[in-house]
């Protein structure tokens, strides 16, 4: 890890701890706030930059850059907390029970709730009121923007909506895993029909979802710094958590997660001590793992996780042939969803899709399939996941 790495953790660390600072000279700010907009942490590190003892060493032309992009999330994330109040009302006022859960609860343990982050909103309902849900969210003026698989998207004033069934995907997530948060709803505490998890398990969760991004391409410095925020600032039985967290298939992987929260943060426990390798792969990809990887060789480790095979060609016909499985899950291709016997028409669609919308990529990820250096990435990265506890 390089300085300019190891310096974004250290600004992070004062963010969380609301310490003033004294900034150093031979940093370059600009590459830095580039980094950091990478992890999605530009608003972390400018609540420290700003009132750091000398921070006028920074131009004033980079300090308004940066000024100016925190005032943008200040309105970001007004904007998403009305939109969320809006969702929240239209499920209450439909008898819909719900639980706002990730960015939307976690922000309010931050020191500063605007510099968190968000995408998106993500709300927990009973799958079986996913159609009630989708009228209620259609009659307070949200537009559907997919509704199919675990997740229907609802979009309004720009702002999006995530509406979860399940917390997992059983797509990606590990079986047990997904068993274990498979009754989430239920764990809940509720105040009429709006829900919230106890800092225990919505940390658990957490963990989950920073697993769950590993396994898809990558989980950056942001997520790591949520679980420091809520062990910091919530009420998390840590014991309990990583005790749960064992049962849930997740003991190994939390462990480095948390050893390395512990090296950074001075939160969590140190479990391992070398852990290296997986502070890389956190710094490395940004927020969610899709900057600088090679997007082949995660295609292929995910095939060889559960097909066991290096052939290239076979690796390129369970792209372009995925099963039902993965089929059903594509917002895309919601006709399928029950309709395994639609599949081969699935297969013409996807194909016809993926050359219109998604071209380069498709190519590139094919292409690379052949590339004997991105198998071997690929294995070693499997390999890798296995020993951290994530396969």
């Amino acid at each position: 890890m390089n300085n300019i790495y190891k310096y974004l953790i250290e600004l992070t660390k004062a963010y969380l701890n609301n310490e003033t600072i004294t900034l150093k000279s031979e940093i370059d700010y600009a590459d830095l706030f580039k980094l950091a907009s990478k992890h999605n942490l530009s608003s972390v590190i400018y609540c420290v930059l700003s009132r750091a003892v000398n921070k006028e060493i920074i131009s004033a032309d980079l300090m308004n850059k940066m000024q100016n992009n925190f005032f943008d999330f200040i309105y970001i994330s007004h904007m998403q907390s009305q939109t969320a109040e809006l969702a929240k009302k239209a499920l209450t006022d439909a008898e819909i029970r719900h639980i706002p859960f990730k960015g939307i609860e976690l922000r309010n343990y931050f020191p500063v709730p605007e510099s968190r982050f968000m995408g998106d909103i993500d709300i927990l309902i009973d799958e079986k009121n996913k159609d009630r849900a989708k009228t209620a969210m259609k009659a307070a003026g949200f537009t559907v923007k997919n509704e199919n698989g675990p997740v229907w998207d609802y979009v309004k004033d720009t702002v999006l909506i995530e509406m979860h069934t399940n917390l997992l995907n059983e797509t990606i997530d590990k079986k047990q895993t997904i068993d274990y948060f498979s009754d989430a709803v239920n764990k809940a505490d509720f105040n009429g029909l709006c829900g919230k998890f106890d800092d225990t398990f919505h940390f658990e969760y957490l963990m989950a979802h920073i697993a769950h991004h590993f396994r898809f391409y990558g989980a950056g410095i942001k997520l790591v710094l949520d679980i420091a925020v809520m062990l910091k600032y919530g009420n998390v039985d840590l014991d309990k958590a990583v005790s749960d967290l064992e049962a849930a298939g997740l003991g190994r992987f939390s462990k480095e997660i948390l050893s390395i929260c512990r090296k950074w943060y001075n939160q969590g426990e140190l479990y391992i001590d070398d852990t290296e390798t997986t502070e890389n792969f956190i710094v490395s990809f940004g927020a969610f793992g899709i900057h600088g990887r090679n997007k082949s060789a995660v295609i292929a480790r995910k095939d060889m996780e559960k097909e066991k095979s290096t052939s290239p060609l076979l690796m390129k016909l369970r792209l372009i042939f995925p099963p039902y499985s993965k089929l059903r899950h594509l917002p895309y291709i919601s006709f399928i969803n029950g309709k395994p016997y639609l599949t081969l028409l699935a297969w013409i669609y996807r194909i016809f899709y993926t050359l219109k919308n998604k071209k380069e990529f498709a190519l590139n990820t094919a292409a690379g399939l052949s590339n004997k250096n991105t198998v071997e990435q690929a294995r070693a990265e499997l390999n890798y996941f296995e020993e951290i506890g994530l396969i």
